[in-house]
């Protein structure tokens, strides 16, 4: 076996973030040197280390697979008198059923599996040491491995192959214990947790720290900011150094600092990219150990006794599994199969709302639920766990009636959970529900919960920049928040929005063109101000933050407060969105999901502005909208029936339509009509009707009209010319008569003539606003 590779593997899981060499390029082997002074480890102990380690991980994981009674007699023969529930359902969860759904394995079968894997576990309890090392200490070359580490750090292999070494192994054992890397990152995790607190660790990280060599990825912004100031200060002593030779006349000494100050100087300037970078290989190479150490982490109690203590102690676990409730047992199955069938995972999905389900899939789930129903509450290990996949599998119906029962087993759920990890997913899952009835003070506090539990695994954005003070809304991309941005001099609330399924790329890629709107659409969108991925390794979690404009209201929200708009606003409005998407078409930009939410209004001193929301996010994310177009006759929660509603102002081409080209600029147009439509009528846009706007002229039905034609060829060839028709129903609208001013029938006693009125409309299209409506 290659003590080098345990070594190095091992090391790079302990220092629990990277060694960032290439920020020290200038100093040689810095690095090295730190690990050779401070690290002083003999090969004997890192072997003798991780013999315990396994020992440890051999019991751990038998003790996972034990009956729930045999388990508590192994803990308690140690000194534990409480049994985690985590030691109950973790390894069967996650490891020994998909184990067995990987092999065919049906659930009948489980026991016997159960027991064969329990007993050859047993028989490698007593094997001769695996692990060899001698009393020396570790090479240089031992050592530049941890530093030069750039690949996982998976060893199951390796320990596999020394236990055939002395051993002969039993082949269903075997692929168990390579089964997700089990074996591997059991002996890793128990190799970190005995080294963590190590005085010698300690020092190692302290003075990595001290030279900048080391940091914690994990805040990319807080590591940044620490590695300036040490590189500011090596620089300046540099140049403090680089000085006094060139007054003493020392030109040789001059010459060997310059290459010094030009690559420390670049490291400074490179220093985010050298971040970005090295946190993305620290998230590759640790990501398996990370979600494993997540999952156990109270696996690490067991350190509390000696090793020879937990060896005796397995003579407990027989492999035998004790007879639990039939019905019990019956009703896991019955979900488990639910799940697999829609393909439901254990965390709710905003799309799970619309999966398909037939009347006959309907009244199987309603059958399972009478059978919850008619079961008392048992103190059964698996209850809970059962309680959370009724949960999800009756809110992957969509029904109404369904909503309240889901939340209710949730609620239970959360309320019983044992363990952290149960309690923020039933949070989370809480989170989503409770979105579906536009409960946002409950879901916020769900979801607040879940990710103080589990800030990796449930925040949907940086919740350490921005705090989360409110939800604003959710629709069929994401989430939207009410922020506060920490890092800004005074308080100051930020937009933050959350995408339920966002699209692979990287992040110049998939906020491409949100990029190009915030340089050219200034006017027209709130002011973008960051953008990323929670996940950045894995692209996962994208969100965007944008400028909070406070008072302002949504077009669904202004017809609520304040009614329909009145024709001079509603042609002004509709005049300064096709500015906004003349500009953006113009760069290729699209926005494909125009409709009154999608339009902020507010009314200033200068008159109404509008911002134009979700410009550019059409390529970060998918939409539900497809999903709820195929369930639109059907029962839909009050969040779906929102998201069937957006419907409506979606072009043929955009609802599945493939006799038409893809969607592009002459979508929105469709959209901005639709859009107007119902800010000036009040009504649904499906099909426009003159009646409904007697006021108006002629000429904007007829270019509504024009914009919602159903072929993408017969609609206006641009922007630009929606623009010009719109400028020429406004300029026009105003005729003299009988000593009034009239527009379009809205008539007011004034002393302002014609010419002058038609300059105010100049005026106030160079600065964005719409004139009060008074004015007129």
């Amino acid at each position: 076996m290659s003590l080098t590779t345990l070594i190095q593997n091992g090391f790079c899981a302990l220092l629990d973030g990277p060694v960032i060499e290439s920020l020290a390029q200038y100093t040689g082997k810095k690095a090295v040197s730190i690990l050779q002074t401070h690290l002083t480890f003999s090969a004997f102990e890192i072997a003798e280390t991780y013999q315990k380690s396994h020992n440890y991980a051999i019991a751990a994981i038998a003790a996972g697979l034990a009956s729930p009674d045999e388990k508590r007699t192994f803990i308690q023969k140690l000194r534990h008198a409480k049994v985690k529930r985590e030691f109950a359902d973790q390894v069967d969860e996650h490891y020994l059923r998909s184990f067995a759904d990987q092999h065919g394995v049906q659930s009948d079968a489980l026991p016997a599996l159960r027991q064969q894997l329990i007993e050859n576990l047993n028989k490698l309890t007593e094997l001769p040491p695996l692990f060899v090392g001698e009393q020396r200490p570790l090479t240089e070359s031992e050592l530049a491995a941890v530093i030069d580490h750039k690949g996982s750090l998976a060893i199951t292999d390796l320990v596999l192959a020394q236990l055939r070494r002395v051993t002969t192994l039993d082949d269903t054992l075997a692929a168990f214990l390579r089964h997700q890397d089990l074996l591997g990152n059991a002996v890793l995790h128990f190799f970190v947790e005995q080294l963590r607190k190590e005085p010698r660790a300690e020092a190692t990280f302290a003075a990595l720290q001290r030279e900048g060599l080391w940091a914690d990825v994990r805040d990319l912004k807080a590591a940044q900011h620490n590695l300036t100031g040490l590189l500011e200060q090596q620089l300046a002593a540099l140049k403090a150094t680089a000085v006094q030779a060139t007054e003493n006349g020392n030109f040789a000494e001059l010459q060997q600092l310059t290459p010094q100050l030009q690559q420390l100087q670049t490291t400074l300037v490179e220093l985010p990219q050298h971040l970005q970078a090295a946190q993305v290989a620290w998230q590759t190479s640790q990501q398996s150990l990370l979600e494993f150490a997540q999952r156990f982490n109270s696996w690490a109690l067991l350190l509390d006794d000696k090793v020879e203590q937990v060896l005796n102690a397995m003579a407990t676990l027989h492999g035998t599994v004790i007879d639990i409730d039939k019905n019990v047992k019956q009703l896991l199955t019955e979900f488990r199969q639910f799940k697999q069938r829609f393909e439901l995972d254990n965390q709710i999905k905003a799309s799970d709302e619309f999966t398909h389900h037939t009347g006959t899939s309907r009244k199987l789930i309603q059958a399972a639920m009478a059978k919850l129903k008619g079961l008392p509450h048992p103190e059964h290990p698996d209850y809970q766990q059962l309680l959370m996949m009724a949960g999800t599998v009756l809110f992957s119906t969509g029904h109404p009636d369904n909503l309240a029962e889901a939340e209710q087993l949730l609620v239970q759920a959360r309320d019983g959970a044992e363990h952290a990890a149960d309690k923020a997913l039933a949070c989370f899952n809480l989170f989503q529900v409770r979105l579906r009835r536009k409960a946002h003070r409950e879901a916020l506090a769900d979801l607040q919960t879940a990710i103080t539990l589990d800030t990796p695994q449930y925040a949907l954005h940086d919740v350490g920049k921005y705090p989360i003070k409110r939800i604003l809304g959710a629709g069929g991309m994401g989430c939207v928040f009410l922020c506060q941005d920490v890092d800004a001099l005074s308080e100051t609330s930020v937009v933050v929005k959350c995408f339920w399924e966002g699209r692979k790329g990287s992040r110049q890629q998939v906020f491409r063109e949100a990029i190009i709107m915030r340089d050219v659409g200034g006017a027209y969108i709130p002011k973008p101000l960051q953008w990323g991925f929670v996940d950045a390794a894995r692209q996962t979690r994208p969100f965007f933050v944008t400028e909070y404009i406070d008072g302002a209201l949504d077009g669904e929200q202004w017809l609520i407060e304040q009614g329909k708009l009145d024709v001079p606003t509603g042609i002004a409005v509709g005049l300064q969105v096709a500015k906004g998407l003349q500009v953006a078409h113009h760069k290729g930009v699209y926005h494909l999901d125009l409709k009154p939410a999608n339009l902020l209004f507010k009314q200033t001193a200068a008159g109404l502005m509008v911002k134009i929301i979700d410009f550019g996010l059409a390529r970060v994310a998918t939409s539900l909208k497809q999903d709820a177009l195929s369930r639109r006759s059907g029962s839909l929660t009050q969040f779906g029936q929102a998201i069937a509603g957006t419907l409506l102002y979606a072009p043929p081409e955009q609802l599945g339509e493939t006799k038409y080209d893809k969607p592009g600029a002459k979508s929105d147009l469709f959209s901005l009509a639709a859009t107007l439509y119902r800010l000036m009528t009040n009504e649904s846009p499906l099909n426009l009707n003159p009646r409904r706007l007697t006021d108006a002229p002629p000429a904007l039905f007829d270019l509504l009209c024009h914009c919602k034609e159903e072929n993408p060829a017969n609609r206006p060839d641009s922007a630009q010319q929606v623009v010009e028709r719109l400028e020429e129903i406004e300029y026009n609208g105003y005729a003299e008569y009988n000593g009034y001013i009239e527009y379009n029938g809205y008539a007011k006693k004034t002393d302002v003539d014609i010419a002058k009125r038609q300059a105010e409309l100049k005026q106030s299209r160079q600065t964005d606003t719409i004139p009060k409506r008074d004015s007129i």
